[in-house]
């Protein structure tokens, strides 16, 4: 991971290829995780770096993902 002002870390090119390498169940809790901060209206710093580390994966690859995932990452009934 990298640091951006000081404090946000992102993952990294190498991480990124490590990630895509992973079962499909691993990479898939990854994603998840990634997707619940990027939902999550509370705090704006994990939601940024959410963003960014899903910026640095495949489209391809994400959007397939994100597809299969996304209702297991948020849920859209929570008031």
């Amino acid at each position: 991971m990298k640091k951006i002002d000081g404090s946000v870390a992102v993952i990294t090119g190498s991480e990124v290829d490590k990630i895509l390498e992973l079962s499909d169940n691993i990479s898939s809790e990854i994603v998840i995780i990634l997707l619940s901060y990027v939902c999550d209206s509370t705090h704006i710093a994990p939601i940024t770096i959410s963003r960014e580390c899903l910026k640095q994966f495949p489209v391809d690859w994400i959007t397939n993902k994100i597809m299969r995932l996304v209702f297991k990452a948020i849920n859209i009934y929570d008031d």
